[in-house]
């Protein structure tokens, strides 16, 4: 189709979920009095890459008030008793879908990635009250993607990933900043994905990708040139509100296995939290820099998680079919955000081989 992954006019990625079909589809007028007979398959049902056809998705960001205190000691599987979530409550419409939602550091605003313009529009930042209201663009057209964005430590910017193709074809990562007010984004890091920053804003890490290897580099703000590497593979790294820690996981969150782990920002070598691999989608510090919680895709839908400081067995914060991914925590540890994906699927009939129309 010589179609354009950054602007697609025919085939739009939806994060982790699929592909979707978005050319605008009109019906030739029927030139005969009765419609043919439907074709069916006689030796196999098929599924394209387009998923279960008549698919739709629903991005929700959801508000829940909750209880850090929970117990520990569950082990690590679907969970099958009530969560510990309570007070859910739907804070975006279907309009441009939600993702990847951020507190900004004073808790009152929240930033997310959604469609401008439904789904033939381009991944954008948009923020709104962190309580829900009306959404504010902060971009348009920039087709966000890659790892999750957030707010510098003032919260005077947000910092985001984007895609652009090299003149030798390939396609490389590069960060972003935009105004929290809004504006014209301006290039933040070359071949860099998934920043965070410490909530005093002297260190800064990053994601950097090199000879095909994603790297998490951590350095101090005014000192670029003197980064260091923590950890290969790293991605969506953060710093713990008291400044002591920063969290990242191994998991791509564009797609891999991987775990949650933890180091010091003084000294010391990082260490796993978790055991076992699984794809990880958006991790946050609880307000007391005592656990993070995590979303996780274990055995079925992607979960909610929350892991101590110490490890130890994840408690589970999600039941049901799942597909809860992306959390923030706001900085009085009361709020917890986050994104929840559903698919919609249509019946349909068909005449069998052998029976009539």
């Amino acid at each position: 189709l010589d179609d354009d992954k950054d602007d697609p006019r025919f085939v739009q990625t939806v994060p982790r979920q699929g592909y979707r079909f978005v050319a605008e589809v009109e019906a030739e007028p029927s030139t005969t009095l009765a419609p043919p007979a439907p074709t069916v398959p006689t030796r196999r049902w098929r599924r394209s890459g387009l998923g279960w056809g008549l698919a739709t998705i629903a991005s929700l960001l959801l508000a829940a008030t909750w209880w850090l205190g929970l117990r520990n000691g569950r082990p690590v599987s679907a969970p099958s008793s009530p969560p510990a979530l309570t007070g859910l409550r739907q804070l975006t419409t279907l309009g441009t879908g939600a993702l990847k939602p951020a507190f900004s550091p004073d808790g009152r605003q929240l930033l997310f990635v959604g469609e401008r313009g439904g789904y033939r529009g381009g991944l954008d930042l948009f923020v709104m009250p962190s309580d829900g209201g009306e959404p504010r663009a902060l971009t348009e057209g920039v087709h966000a993607s890659g790892d999750l964005p957030v707010f510098t430590s003032d919260g005077r910017a947000v910092v985001f990933s984007r895609y652009r193709t090299r003149p030798d074809g390939a396609r490389v990562c590069d960060l972003w900043s935009v105004p929290a007010e809004g504006g014209a984004p301006a290039l933040f890091m070359a071949e860099a994905s998934g920043a965070g920053f410490s909530p005093d804003g002297r260190r800064r890490a990053f994601t950097k990708h090199l000879s095909g290897r994603s790297s998490l580099w951590g350095a101090e703000s005014d000192d670029l040139d003197r980064a260091t590497q923590i950890h290969e593979p790293g991605f969506v790294p953060r710093f713990s509100p008291d400044g002591r820690w920063l969290a990242f996981t191994t998991s791509n969150p564009e797609g891999g296995p991987g775990e949650l782990w933890v180091t010091s920002t003084s000294v010391g070598q990082p260490r796993r939290l978790t055991e076992g691999t699984q794809q990880m989608y958006g991790l946050a510090w609880t307000a007391d820099s005592r656990a993070l919680v995590f979303a996780a895709k274990l055995g079925g839908g992607f979960h909610l998680w929350k892991v101590g400081l110490d490890g130890g067995p994840p408690v589970p914060l999600t039941a049901g079919l799942g597909e809860y991914s992306a959390p923030t925590v706001s900085p009085d540890g009361r709020r917890l955000r986050f994104c929840h994906v559903r698919s919609v699927k249509d019946l349909l009939i068909a005449a069998g081989p052998g029976d009539a129309a």
